[in-house]
Formats: structure tokens, sequence, C-alpha cells
């Protein structure tokens, strides 16, 4: 995604509304001819045509052979997306979504042209940022109790089960269930469950739950009434009167190993205290990794409250499309109806919609601080760092790294990916500096601008 040449395009039109840019861009005939030559050498090296040395193909025979509509797609796909980028790079814009194409124009010896019209970030004065009040990560702790209970829990994963054929449920045991519940006389399939295990006595599913089962044998039916209460339960149905009508499938009870030298040693640890200063190492990185994602939240928080321009309506709007999409999507992968789900939820679409809308204004405000910020840090994003964040994008996806370069590049989005990364290496910046915390980019520290004197803002 190298910039191109200034001298070998012009913009002929430009204008920004609404923050949506509309601009013409002319590509220089020259360039036009050696995009030509090159598409012409690199089709004709692939293919063997009767009556050709393959490669020697000259380029009228080559362009009726594959069809002039190919052949030009091929043309547009190297020429388009390069000064697509260029041009909006010239101008410092920050397109924030895919961009549409129109009156393009090709032909071999003339100008290539085209139209792109996309929406842009607004232009954003940061004073101050660098200096933003943001309390760093706490120090943890790990208390005795909690590293017993992540022993005792791994002693239970490793413990062998029994099945109790006879005997009564107790605390500590293993129960195969199915849940009904019903508030209202409805049935709420969002709190059913459907052949579920669940350690008895732990109240993990919801609050006095789990007294209602002990006692109680396998093959029972159990129903009874309870309210709903504390953190467990749906805040919208705290306090509602809930009937529940449970199947015990199965009891299960643990066999569970003494936890001693030998215990550990078998987790391949020298002894007890080996494994218990293992296991305290691992909550206090949790408990580290917890406090250091709260004070990021607070921070990206601070940097939103900071842009008082609004973002464009127009991408606001399309995203809320798309959550909305993809949240009806996951709720339907479950089984649910949607209307169904928000009713259980105890929220209208409108509703659902209104938060959805709060939370994506308050994401592109802070993508526009950051966007902020990496100008003003002067970070610069190499052509390699895009490519390599797009084929681990391809990976992740089991696609072809060349096929998803392709697609990003015919609705402009490769701009967006360098955007995406120049904005996360804007927040490690701060992270850093603010809050002290290790840098994630340091590999790319020459990309930065040392030369900078970041004393010098007059933020």
């Amino acid at each position: 995604m190298s910039e191109a040449n200034p001298t070998e395009f012009s913009i002929k039109e430009q204008k920004v509304d609404n923050n949506i840019l509309t601009l013409k861009v002319e590509v220089d005939r020259e360039v036009v001819s050696g995009a030509f030559k090159r598409v012409h050498k690199a089709i004709a090296g692939q293919l063997r045509i009767p009556g050709f040395r393959q490669g020697k193909v000259p380029m009228p025979v080559l362009v009726r052979y594959v069809g002039k509509d190919n052949f030009l797609k091929e043309v547009r796909r190297e020429l388009l997306p390069q000064y697509y980028y260029s041009a909006v790079e010239s101008l410092s814009q920050r397109p924030i979504e895919n961009v549409t194409y129109e009156d393009v124009s090709l032909a071999q010896g003339e100008p290539f042209s085209f139209s792109a019209t996309v929406a842009v970030a607004p232009r954003i004065e940061l004073a101050g940022y660098d200096s933003l009040s943001v309390e760093k990560p706490a120090q943890p702790q790990a208390e005795d109790a909690e590293i017993d209970r992540r022993i005792g829990d791994m002693a239970r994963r490793v413990a062998r089960t029994e099945n109790l054929a006879e005997g009564e449920l107790t605390a500590g045991n293993l129960a195969l269930v199915t849940i009904e519940v019903k508030i209202d006389g409805e049935v709420f399939q969002t709190l059913g469950r459907k052949n579920v295990t669940m350690e008895v006595g732990k109240d993990q599913y919801l609050t006095g739950f789990d007294a209602h089962l002990i006692g109680r044998k396998k093959g029972e039916t159990v129903e009874f009434t309870m309210p709903l209460e504390g953190d467990t339960a749906p805040k919208h149905l705290v306090g509602k009167e809930a009937a529940f009508k449970v199947e015990l499938k199965s009891i299960r009870t643990f066999l569970l190993p003494d936890i001693d030298d030998e215990f550990a040693k078998n987790r391949g640890f020298r002894d007890l205290a080996a494994l218990r200063e293992k296991v305290t190492g691992d909550i206090l990185r949790e408990r580290q990794q917890r406090h250091e994602e709260d004070a990021v939240s607070v921070l990206k928080a601070k940097l939103s409250d900071m842009v008082g321009q609004e973002p464009p309506s127009s991408t606001a709007d399309r995203r809320l499309t798309e959550h909305m999409a993809r949240m009806e999507e996951r709720v339907k992968s479950r089984g649910m109806e949607f209307d169904a789900w928000l009713k259980e939820e105890g929220k209208s679409r409108e509703e659902l919609e209104t938060d959805a809308l709060k939370n994506i204004v308050l994401e592109m405000k802070l993508e526009f601080a950051l966007d902020a910020v990496a100008e003003l840090e002067k970070i610069h994003v190499s052509d390699k760092e895009v490519e390599q964040r797009i084929w681990a994008m391809a990976r992740a996806l089991d696609k072809d790294p060349q096929e998803v370069l392709d697609i990003l590049d015919t609705t402009g989005s490769r701009i967006l990916t360098k955007q995406d990364i120049a904005r996360d290496r804007a927040l490690d910046l701060l992270k850093v500096k603010l809050l002290g915390l290790a840098s994630e980019y340091e590999s790319h520290d020459h990309d930065h601008d040392h030369d900078h004197d970041h004393e010098g803002h007059s933020h």
C-alpha cells in the first residue's frame, strides 16, 4: 500500500460535507500504460495460447483470449486501490468505513479516473491527552483461602467420580440436571438448562437454587418456587417469583485425592509448597491483568470524553445495523426467536438499540482521539505491518491471505487496517506513559519518530 508519487495523479475535485468526503481522482496516462503492460506480462506468463510462445503473446491477442472485461478488471485492481489510498492520505483524511466508487473510467492510452465517496473522521484538537489523570493498576494480592480453593479445584478436575445410584444429593456432589423455569406462568428459555452438570452447594447457577436439590435422589423431578435474588439473577428479574421444574438425572460423588506432596508431584511439582507457589503466581498474574484492564478502560473513557465532535450519523447507524444483525444471529443460533429473547431480557428493541448506539458513539470517539494521538506522536505504520496484520486475519479465518487482501482492496479497507494498527500503537504508548505498563510494540520502536520532542508538545 505504498503511497504513489504525487506527480502520478491529480485530485480534480474534493469536498467534505458532514464528514463525508467526495473526490474525483485522475491518474496519469503513462501510469495507466505501465499498468496495462504489467498485467499483460503477468497473464501472458501464465497462459499457453496455441501459436505463441509462453509470455510472448501480443496484448490484443491476449485481451481477446481472456476477454476485455476480465483484462480491464485486472488493470483496475492494480490501479484503483493504490490511487484511492494515496489520494486520501495526501489530503490527511482518515476514512472510517468502506469506500464507494463511481464513474470509473479505464481505457488504454487514456488517463484513469474515478470518483470516491467515504465517511471520514473529524479533525480533533486533543489538548492535554498526555497528562490525563488515570490511577495506575493496584498491586494484586493472593489470600491463602483462595490458593486453597484453587488447589481444591485442581483436585476435583483430576478426581475420579462414581455414580451415586441410591444415596441422596449432598453439597459437593455433581448433579446432571435439566431445568425448566417459568415466571408469571411463561417459560423463560434464557434461564432454562438442558443436561448440564453442576457442582451442588456453590450456588453458581442462581442464589438459593442448590438448597432445593440437597437431599433429593437420582431420577426425582423437583418442583419449587423461589424469589430471584443476588448477583446471579438478571437485574430486571430480581425480586420476581420463579417456578422451577428440575429433573435430577444422575448424581456423582468425587473421590478426591489427598492434597499433599504426592499430589503435587503427580502434577509435575517438587512438593506441595512448589505447587502453592505456582498457583499463587497464577492468581497474581490474573489479578494484575484484571487491574490493568480496568485501568485501560478508565483511560479509554477519558479519551472518549475529550472528543466533543459527534461521529457521522451515517457511519454510526451502519455500525448499529451490523451490531443488531450479529446479535440477532447469536440469539437465533441458541434456538430462540429474537423477540422472545428481548422479552425475557426485559428490554424493547428500541432500548437495546439506544444502549448500543451510545456505546458505538463512545467507541468512535475513542477512535478519533487515538487518531489524533497517533498524528501528534508521529506514529508511522509500515506496509509490512499492515500485511502482517492482514495475514494474521487470514490465518484466523482459514482464508488465503492474498484473497483477503484482494477483498479488502476492493472496498478500500486496507487503509482502515493501517489506521487500526496506528490506534493500537497510540493506545499502547499512552498505557506506557500514563499507566506504567509494558509496551506490546517494542519491536516496532524504530517506526516511531524518536526525534519528536514530546516535552515540546503544546497540547
